[in-house]
Parts: structure tokens; C-alpha cells; sequence
């Protein structure tokens, strides 16, 4: 009788040994490869390049707009103080700051009716400064391309022409590159942001990958622990089961 309940305990050991250790393998295997996930390299980026709509941008300028006249003098002040500026050895946006700088001046001249005019050097220097404030080259030539076509779009616009003839034509261009540069920058600045946010993140699930290795060392130590257990019960159970033999044996012989 009692070697029948050992053998229904060791039975539902048995299977509850079996379910166990598969339990604890399965988890092992799960959280070790969520740790390799979370182990890998951080993201890597190439040079963000914003890309500057002028779709709504003429309005904006015009809207945002006082109407006290002559608002701004920076742009004629400058040429003023700045004098003929020599043109440094050529780059390859230096047809883009050209042609940024001849729609500045036919805009100019254009509202003014030949009243005022520009000092072309000064523009294409003053638009390369502009350009080569931030250093990589890819930006450098993002904005010298996107700036031709903005200012194009913009100059050109009814409205602001119209605004332009009737306040200062210096402070309608001067608005329009500070608009374009501030919508070039907060590009920049989002992009920079939402890649500090994958940095962030990044840093987090390696921390999360770190305790999950952890967690499936452990698993996997309990699973070996409970396998061999179960192998120690086994090897115990057949000695004994050998040694009850012998004895039967040897008691066989002395009563023969």
C-alpha cells in the first residue's frame, strides 16, 4: 500500500516537474531574447536636413505685419556700414546666393519704382553667413536651394508686394529671411528632439534588456535546478529499488 502511494506521488511530482521546468525554459528563452532586442546598438542617424514650405507663408508675413512705417532699416542700414563686400572665393551654393540676392534686388527695386536699390555683394555675403551658420554641408545646401524658391514664392506674392510699396520693402525681406531661418531651425530643433526622445528610449529598454537577462539567468537556473532534482529523485528511487533486490536476494539464498 504504501509503496502504491509513493508511486502516485512520484507520478504527480513527475508531472508537475515536467510543466515546471517547460514553464521555466519558455520564460527563459522569452526574456533572454527580449534582452538581446534591447541589448542592440544604439540608432544611428545621418545629417537632418529640413525642408522649408512656403505654402501660407506670404499671408503670414503680411498678417503678422505693423503698419507702422518704415518698421525695420536693418538690411539698408547694414549696406550702408558694410560698404562693397568682395566676393570670397566661389563655393558651390554661390549660384543659389546669386539668384536669392537678384530677386532681393528686383523685388526691391520693383516695389520702389528704382527708388531704392541693393548692393549685390552684400547679399550674396550676407546670405552665404546665413547659409554657413550651420556648418554641415548638407544643411548648408538644403537651405541655400529651399531659400531660392522661397523667397521666389514669397517676393512675388500680390500682397506682400502690395504691403512692400506701401511700408518698407527692406523690412518685407528681412521678415521673410528671419521666417524662413526660424522655420529652418525649428525643423532642426524637432528633429533634435525626437531623436534625443530614441536616445531616451534607447538607454530605458537597455535597462529593461539588462533585468530581463537577469530574469531569464534566473529562470533558466531554476529550470537546471528543478531537471536535476528531478534526475536525484529518479537515481534515488532505482537504488533503493536495487537495494531492496539485493536484500530479497540475499535472503532467497540464505533460505535455500
Amino acid at each position: 500500500m504504501l509503496q502504491k502511494l509513493e508511486n502516485i506521488y512520484l507520478g504527480i511530482l513527475r508531472a508537475f516537474v515536467i510543466v515546471v521546468a517547460g514553464i521555466l525554459l519558455i520564460s527563459a528563452a522569452f526574456y533572454g531574447l527580449g534582452a538581446l532586442k534591447g541589448l542592440q546598438s544604439p540608432p544611428e542617424h545621418e545629417t537632418f536636413v529640413p525642408r522649408v514650405e512656403h505654402e501660407g507663408e506670404a499671408q503670414d508675413i503680411v498678417d503678422s505685419y505693423a503698419d507702422a512705417p518704415d518698421a525695420s532699416q536693418s538690411m539698408t542700414e547694414s549696406q550702408e556700414a558694410a560698404g562693397q563686400v568682395d566676393d570670397e572665393s566661389e563655393d558651390p551654393n554661390l549660384a543659389h546666393y546669386e539668384e536669392v540676392a537678384d530677386l532681393i534686388d528686383s523685388f526691391v527695386v520693383e516695389v520702389t519704382d528704382g527708388q531704392l536699390t541693393t548692393d549685390i555683394g552684400f547679399l550674396i555675403d550676407n546670405i552665404r553667413n546665413r547659409a554657413e551658420y550651420y556648418s554641415y554641408q548638407a544643411r548648408i545646401d538644403a537651405y541655400a536651394e529651399g531659400l531660392v524658391s522661397y523667397l521666389d514664392e514669397i517676393l512675388n506674392d500680390e500682397e506682400v508686394r502690395d504691403r512692400a510699396d506701401r511700408t518698407n520693402a527692406f523690412d518685407i525681406v528681412n521678415r521673410a529671411l528671419d521666417s524662413y531661418d526660424q522655420t529652418f531651425d525649428r525643423q532642426i530643433e524637432q528633429e533634435e528632439q525626437r531623436r534625443n526622445q530614441e536616445r531616451h528610449q534607447h538607454i530605458q529598454d537597455k535597462a529593461n534588456a539588462t533585468q530581463s537577462l537577469y530574469i531569464a539567468g534566473g529562470t533558466f537556473g531554476a529550470f537546471l535546478f528543478i531537471v536535476f532534482l528531478s534526475i536525484f529523485i529518479k537515481i534515488e528511487r532505482n537504488l533503493r529499488t536495487l537495494s531492496q533486490y539485493v536484500s530479497y536476494q540475499n535472503q532467497a539464498r540464505q533460505n535455500d
